[in-house]
This record gives structure tokens, C-alpha cells and sequence, in this order.
């Protein structure tokens, strides 16, 4: 979120926060980040309740909507005329910027909702730096330059070989392409 957000501030006690969505925003596929893509993802994160949903707590009718109880998740109100989105906290917290930028906070495509869990085997999009150059295999993730990213990119295309077998370490090898 912090790096999507053109602005992020808090009113006096931390518990309502207003993410301002830089113009122009957009996924590695190019379609665009609006405030309402992050209330969607988040409802998405609570529908999959995973080992950090309760991080969705934090948020005004959070509990509800990971119960079931709710629909939604009151509060979290998006506006994207003007890329505005607004999120009232259960609590006063001070450090929920730094919360927001966790990984389920993430905003994602609307393929991404529509597919659920199975969105991770395909072509992943996101909008960092690095796009997936094509569906990731269980030998080999090959990552190239997001044209849709905003910010600086010093990169090259990247290689991650995996170890599919584990080994004797457990850990996935990693080796760096350039490319030409």
C-alpha cells in the first residue's frame, strides 16, 4: 500500500486512515489500481481466511466479515473518483500504515478475486517492479520489468531456479539472467 499510495494520513488518535491512490496506479497487465481494488482484495482475504486473516480485524467490521456475519467490511469505504479510500480501525492504531503494506493487504486483480485460491497456479499479477513472464512451473519462475511500475527499476530479467526435490537443504536454488 505505501508505495501505491500518493498519500497516507491519520487523524488524531490512528483510527481512521485515508490512502490516497496515485493516478495512474496499475497492475503488470495494465489494468488499474482503484481505491475500491484494495476493499475488494481485502474482502477477498477474509473470504479465503488464511493464517494472517486476522489481521482483517483491525478493521471496523472485520470480525463480521470473517465470521460470516457481514457482507462487507464496514469499514472500509472506497471512492474512486477520487482514489480515495478510507478505513476506519476496530482500534486506535498508530503503526497501521506499516500494517497496510503487509502481503495480505496487497491489492490484486479482479481475475485474482474471481479465481480465489486457484489464482496462484497461473500467472500471478501484481504491481511491483517485476511482472511473471509466463505461469510459473514447479522448476523455474522467470520475472521481468513491470512496464505498469511507477517507481525506479535498476533491475534485469530474473531466473528462480527451483529445487523441486528439496535436497539436501530444503532450499530453492536461485540464479540471475540478464537480459540481453
Amino acid at each position: 500500500m505505501p508505495l501505491v499510495a500518493e498519500t497516507v494520513t491519520a487523524n488524531d488518535d490512528a483510527s481512521v486512515w485515508t490512502f490516497v491512490i496515485r493516478d495512474g496506479a496499475a497492475f503488470s497487465n495494465g489494468d488499474p489500481i482503484n481505491a475500491s481494488t484494495f476493499q475488494k482484495s481485502w474482502e477477498r482475504a477474509a473470504d479465503l481466511a488464511g493464517d494472517y486473516s486476522y489481521l482483517i480485524t483491525f478493521l471496523e467490521g472485520g470480525a463480521a466479515r470473517l465470521d460470516g456475519t457481514a457482507d462487507v467490511i464496514s469499514g472500509v469505504v472506497a471512492d474512486d473518483a477520487t482514489r480515495t479510500l478510507t478505513v476506519t480501525l476496530s482500534a486506535p492504531y498508530s503503526s497501521f500504515d506499516a500494517v497496510a503494506g503487509f502481503q495480505l493487504f496487497f491489492p490484486l486483480p479482479d481475475a485474482a478475486i474471481e479465481a480465489g485460491a486457484d489464482w496462484e497456479n497461473g500467472v500471478m499479477i501484481g504491481n511491483g517492479p517485476y511482472a511473471m513472464e509466463s505461469a510459473r512451473t514447479d522448476e523455474e519462475i522467470v520475472l521481468v520489468k513491470n512496464d505498469s511500475w511507477q517507481g525506479d527499476f535498476a533491475g534485469h530479467r530474473l531466473g528462480l531456479g527451483l529445487d523441486a526435490d528439496g535436497g539436501d537443504s530444503g532450499r530453492a536454488g536461485q540464479r540471475a539472467v540478464r537480459s540481453r
